[in-house]
């Protein structure tokens, strides 16, 4: 499905926000980032299908649908069942990590990334190799960087002086004050992100490992390392190495459940081995070893009774019972493959990631009631969902993709300058369906691209009045649009809101364009003082 711009919202006000559209993969699925649906638009509950300019319906009895209501502020609630679709992509790093680092986007590589438990910290590594295999080396020798950020605001908290190696593996303490650093060939350190100094390194050696996981137990007391050596575990207090753990995996992934009374290391490929030790006395509870190379992804459940892994296929994932190694049952997804899993902090919901289908390309993020093996339903990211990393309180998570480019999206209940954006875009539509050009043009901002459009018409003026009423009067553009769903909405690549959405007509029919598309982008940037300025029309005649 293309992507036909019909209102560009360039909305004064907001943080970090969404492009036109990612340079990554575009995974793309029908997403419900949103429960705005009938509610948002007030339109009829099983609207009748109505084409554009080149489609014929019969349409609809006549019925004039109710205004979008002014949204406000929600409260921050953990995901569940019953608000999944209200989650929307409230925050974007792109451009923060960008001008930081001075360079722009597509030269750059996310490696690493870590999340604290508080949800306040996002720590990164990042190479300026975009490519893949190592970052430094004798081919491609380049800059690495190790930045923390903070998680709502995206403002740089520290920039590490870690430079010209290359990195296996972030975590952060779960206050976010402390950083864990590994480094290829193996070098274990602590770092204060208050002073940006390193207070200690806990090992070294002079060999590399293939890959190498770091992860801090639930109450910051331990701090596990998987690796080619085995399993080694120190106290975080004293950095005494507690215990040690051989092996002869080819690559690990480490993992605490949420109550800290379980650690599972998992092999990403190969063998598919996953042993889960109880943490008191490191004991070994359970080995399952799932017999495939299908996908790297694993996960326990933070109460520790469940184990996530990968099926018979690609689009399958198998569930295990934690205490004895049983299967459970699978779940299967309609991605063509799956790309990385998270169980929500109270263990009721799975998260998983994958490339989409082309029956449904903007559903790249399943969300399944674990319980009932059920998919509640899907939302859209436009990366490979490799990474997606739940905060404690289950109130926001982040979605990554690792050696990609560093696009980084933290996904929330909707913020107050999201809501005052969406608002905006309501205001404008209502204000076109009602004629009402000078109000609506009070919104709009000519761009070049919309200068060069109506160029094309014979229309030179840039007075956004005019130009709004030749588009509506004359030009047949559908003006008369309001918002029935609101399928996808938040902050995205390269500073700008996007929202993807169905569009409803007076008489309460669905509006389809010529090709029978019923989705349609909309785009906003936030500036500084809080107004609104649209930047192009309904049914505006480019997409990309």
């Amino acid at each position: 499905m293309k992507k036909l711009i019909l209102v560009t919202v360039l909305v004064i006000g907001l943080a970090a926000c969404g492009g036109k559209g990612t340079p990554e993969m575009m995974a793309e699925t029908e997403p419900a980032a949103v429960e705005a649906a009938a509610e948002t638009a007030g339109a009829p509950s099983e609207p009748v299908e109505s084409g554009g300019a080149a489609a014929s319906a019969t349409p609809a009895p006549p019925a004039t649908p109710t205004q979008t209501p002014v949204p406000t502020a929600t409260p921050q609630l953990s995901l569940s069942s019953t608000n999944f679709k209200q989650f929307v992509q409230v925050h974007a790093f792109d451009e923060t990590i960008s001008s930081q680092l001075g360079r722009d986007l597509f030269d750059l590589r996310l490696d690493e990334i870590a999340y604290s438990t508080d949800g306040q910290r996002i720590a990164v590594g990042i190479c300026t190799y975009s490519g893949s295999g190592s970052c430094i080396s004798p081919y491609h020798p380049g800059e690495s960087y190790v930045l923390v950020l903070n998680a709502l605001t995206g403002e740089i908290v520290a920039d590490l002086p870690i430079k010209k190696v290359n990195l296996s593996s972030l975590a952060l303490s779960p206050a976010g004050d402390k950083l864990y650093v590994a480094e290829n060939p193996v070098k274990l350190s602590v770092w204060d992100v208050a002073s940006g100094k390193k207070e200690q390194e806990l090992h070294r050696e002079n060999r590399n490992y293939s890959n190498l996981s770091f992860a801090v137990s639930p109450d910051g007391s331990q701090l596990a390392a998987a690796f080619s050596r085995g399993l080694w575990v120190w106290d975080t207090a004293s950095r005494k190495l507690v215990f040690q753990n051989s092996t002869d995996w080819e690559e690990y992934q480490a993992q605490y459940s949420g109550d800290g009374q379980r650690l599972m290391v998992s092999s990403r490929f190969g063998k598919g081995n996953m042993t889960v030790f109880e943490t008191a006395g490191w004991e070994k509870v359970v080995e399952i070893n799932y017999g495939n190379e299908l996908g790297y992804f694993s996960a326990i459940s933070p109460d520790s009774r469940l184990i996530a892994s990968p099926g018979g296929s690609r689009n399958e994932i198998m569930l295990w019972d934690a205490a004895t190694g049983e299967q459970l049952g699978s779940l299967v997804e309609g991605f063509d493959y799956i790309t990385g899993i998270a169980f929500s902090p109270d263990s009721q919901l799975l998260l998983v990631g994958g490339i989409a289908s082309w029956e449904n390309l903007y559903d790249t993020l399943g969300i399944w009631d674990v319980a009932g093996r059920q998919r509640l339903g899907g939302a859209y990211v436009d990366i490979t969902a490799k990474e997606i990393i739940f905060s404690q309180d289950g109130d926001g998570f982040i979605v990554a993709a690792t050696k990609q480019i560093p696009l980084i999206y933290r996904w929330s209940l909707p913020d107050e300058n999201l809501l005052k954006v969406r608002a905006g875009i309501v205001a404008y539509l209502k204000a076109l369906s009602e004629a009402d050009y000078a109000t609506a043009g009070n919104l709009l901002e000519i761009e070049e691209d919309l200068k060069d459009y109506f160029a094309t018409k014979g229309v030179g003026t840039s007075d956004p009045v005019t130009l709004l009423e030749y588009a509506c009067e004359v030009a047949g553009h559908h003006c008369d649009l309001t918002v029935y769903e609101w399928i996808f909405e938040g902050m995205g690549y390269n500073g700008s809101y996007q929202a993807l959405v169905r569009l409803v007509r007076p008489d309460g029919s669905i509006f389809l364009d010529a090709n029978g598309d019923d989705q349609f982008w909309i785009y906003a940037k936030i500036l500084e003082d809080g107004t609104v300025k649209v930047t192009s029309l309904p049914e505006f005649p480019y997409s990309d």
